[in-house]
């Protein structure tokens, strides 16, 4: 290969690599998580040290777990000890929730989502209540089914 064409190739060979890197930067940019910015409880994680009580109820079931000094026990199991690690990955990912998108204002389209009020005939629903030492209410939050769309946003 004389120089002439070394030099057209080394041209040609750093112009596409380039291109690619262009390419690859701009589409990773453009790539976004689909969640809105703000949070849903803004200003919960704040609370965590006021959380003296979680409520998990279904239509079936209500588990509480309540705070007793240091310790999580849980209300109605013998106050069998609760997973601090568990508790505190639920209060961190309630204060980290974010919506994805709008899903619907029409009530009567709940049950296709699963979030109907749990006390309702055949609710599929889950409620999740969070109460301070007072007994308010800091976070209520219905739960619906859970989505299959595992890649995230297109």
């Amino acid at each position: 290969m004389n120089s002439k064409s070394f030099l057209i190739f080394l041209i040609f060979t750093t112009v596409v690599v380039i291109a690619a890197g262009i390419s690859i930067a701009s589409r990773y940019n453009a790539t976004t998580s689909g969640f809105l910015e703000e949070r849903v409880f803004e200003g919960f994680s704040k609370k965590f040290t006021n959380v003296d009580e979680i409520i998990v109820q279904d239509k079936d079931k209500t588990i509480k777990v309540k705070r007793s000094g240091k310790n999580w026990l849980m209300v109605g199991r013998s106050d069998y000890r609760a997973s601090s690690e568990a508790v505190r990955n639920i209060l961190v990912g309630v204060a980290e929730l974010r919506l994805k998108e709008p899903k619907t204002e029409r009530a009567n389209l709940y049950s296709r989502l699963a979030v109907r009020d749990v006390s309702e005939p055949g609710a599929k629903s889950t409620l999740l209540t969070i109460n301070d030492q007072k007994g308010d209410v800091l976070v209520t939050l219905i739960v619906g089914r859970e989505t299959s769309e595992v890649a995230g946003a297109s």
